[in-house]
């Protein structure tokens, strides 16, 4: 049972990083079921009674309240898109039985988001060879996107934006960790990899992420055991900062003028707009599956400022609620910083900050199945690092 766990979680985990839309193989919902029921010999080994509650809570009582309120208030309520999140939600039950200590699961999970960088290399080189105009043979949007993205006078053509390729940071992590393999050769091809698919999505988030991520990884295995080094790292880091990095950050990638940029720009108007208007709204959310009316007349109930989205769905108090679960693994991780197991699972911390701080400010991916996926290895890295921090 305990291999069949693992192997289900494993299938599980690259169904759901290479087929996020569910459309090439419509098996998530099964190897979901799958991986819970081999699991429930692990929930009944290593039960907690406090993560069983939580999880109960933030999985079904939390969304299921907000779609309540969605129905009462009926601000242009959909069900469909209440029943999405709810379905999204319920994904987090799978922390219950992601607690056994002989399986590693941000290692399958991290090494699992590795299968988007081949992937995305064959797109390109046939893209390449092919010419852009063929891309819509095997274009999903439900997937990934061929685009044509223009940053200034950068022009990046053309760029595919895998629908999880934010989760690649998570195995760059992984791979940028020292003593990873025994070839530095092929780890360096593999990190390389990695970097070229989050550049070549055409996304800043991605690009800017990937950059931390070696950023600090070069710090924290080459320069962080000498005081001077360290310092004298972070200070030509600041220098970069200030001289070069963010004046073409400022004129290329944050540009207000850009049509991206513009288009979140007034996004984040029409969430103004609306609170100003709705005192209620503001303080209680709109409810799962309520739409926001947009100032082009259409009705939005999914758009990309995912931190105005929590508190346009649950307001400022389901946000503080939400934001608690969403914070509370990086307490476990900092309570456990002294212990060899957080060392060794340094590299989901790192990674987990990013992806809080870079990737889902303006990427929707969280409040999904996709990111309740994320948060579940998170969580169950979290809290057996802490249980063994309590245990020594």
């Amino acid at each position: 049972m305990h291999k069949a766990h693992k192997y289900m979680f494993s299938l599980l985990m690259v169904i759901t990083i290479v087929d996020p839309g569910n459309i090439i193989f419509q098996s998530k919902e099964l190897f979901f079921v799958l991986t819970v029921l081999t699991g429930v010999k692990n929930f009944i080994k290593f039960s907690s009674n406090w993560t069983l509650l939580g999880s109960l809570f933030f999985s079904i009582l939390f969304p299921l309240l907000w779609i309540a309120l969605g129905l009462t208030f009926d601000y242009n309520f959909s069900m469909d898109y209440g029943l999405m999140y709810l379905k999204s939600f319920a994904f987090f039950l799978l922390v219950n039985v992601c607690v056994d200590f002989k399986i590693n699961y941000a290692k399958i999970f991290s090494i699992s988001t590795l299968f988007l960088a081949p992937i995305t290399l064959i797109i390109f080189c046939f893209l390449s060879i092919v010419g852009g105009d063929l891309a819509f043979l095997f274009e999903n949007e439900e997937t990934f996107v061929v685009s044509r993205r223009a940053f200034g006078n950068i022009v990046l053509d053309p760029t595919i934006y895998y629908k999880t390729s934010p989760l690649l940071i998570f195995g760059l992590s992984y791979m940028s960790h020292t003593y990873r393999l025994k070839s530095p050769a092929f780890k360096l091809l593999i990190i390389s990899l990695c970097l070229f698919t989050l550049f070549v999505s055409g996304t800043r988030a991605n690009i800017i992420a990937g950059a931390l991520i070696i950023i600090y990884f070069i710090y924290s295995n080459y320069f962080s055991r000498n005081s001077v080094i360290k310092y004298t790292y972070w200070l030509i880091f600041l220098a970069m900062l200030v001289l070069y990095i963010a004046p073409f950050l400022m004129t290329y990638a944050f540009d207000a003028g850009e049509l991206s940029n513009r288009r979140k720009i007034n996004y984040i108007n029409d969430y103004i707009n609306f609170w100003s208007n709705d005192t209620f709204a503001l303080v209680f959310g709109q409810g799962l599956g309520g739409g926001l009316n947009s100032s082009t007349g259409e009705v939005k109930y999914m758009l990309e400022p995912t931190y105005f989205e929590i508190i346009r769905m649950f307001g400022i108090v389901g946000g503080c609620v939400f934001s608690f679960f969403l914070l509370l693994p990086i307490i476990l991780f900092k309570l456990s910083k002294s212990s060899a197991l957080y060392k060794k699972n340094h590299y989901v911390f790192i990674a987990y900050l990013v992806y809080l701080f870079v990737e889902i400010p303006t990427n929707p991916l969280l409040i999904s199945s996709t990111g309740m996926i994320v948060l579940v290895v998170v969580y169950s890295t979290a809290i057996k690092t802490y249980l063994f921090e309590k245990n020594r």
